[in-house]
């Protein structure tokens, strides 16, 4: 290498080993913080729907839980009425990605909407328990059929749920009904 080149390389490794520490330098001074970890000077930003560190919050109210045999119907205290029209058995094919088809337990649900206004059901949560406390597989099989509208004032709405239970134990459930997330809870069964 000729004497000019080896000038050259070194010029070049020289300037960029001081970019290189210059960026560093404009990192660690930019505000995120100083070498000791303490905050330094930043902008406030106001805490979602307000308030403040130091201020205590009300609890959220607890979800109610209403149980009935599976043949009687529940009043939750919102003012809709949850029932079990009808259960069934019967051999299903799996209806989506990750299912197992077998033997399962086709619950109809039936709200009727007793307040004064339309009510959303796309937020029901029906859950089938069977045995000690085994939590059934939700399929979307036939005949699956959720529901999906608003009900209005003294209208009646169905859904039908599908779950996996094994055949030796689908006369020994307990089923959930939650009309809306966070909501009262109908339970019918046992359990």
């Amino acid at each position: 290498m000729t004497r000019k080149r080896t000038l050259l390389v070194t010029a070049v490794v020289a300037v960029v080993a001081v970019v290189a520490v210059v960026a560093a330098i404009l990192l660690v001074s930019r505000g995120d913080g100083d070498a000791g970890g303490t905050p330094t000077d930043r902008e406030t930003v106001a805490a979602p729907g307000g308030g403040r560190i130091d201020e205590t919050v009300e609890p959220a109210p607890t979800a109610s839980t209403r149980t009935a045999a599976p043949d009687e119907s529940v009043t939750l205290p919102g003012g809709l009425e949850v029932e079990i029209a009808r259960t069934s058995t019967k051999k299903v094919k799996p209806g989506g990605p990750g299912e197992v088809g077998g033997n399962a337990v086709i619950a109809r649900v039936r709200i009727t909407n007793g307040t004064d206004e339309a009510v959303s059901l796309d937020g029901v949560t029906v859950t089938l328990i069977y045995g000690a406390n085994q939590v059934a597989q939700p399929l979307t099989s036939d005949p699956y059929s959720p529901f999906s509208r608003t009900v209005e004032p003294g209208k009646k709405a169905d859904g039908l749920y599908v779950f996996r239970v094994p055949k030796n134990r689908s006369s020994d459930v307990t089923i959930t009904v939650q009309p809306e997330p966070g909501g009262d809870v109908a339970r019918f069964g046992d359990r």
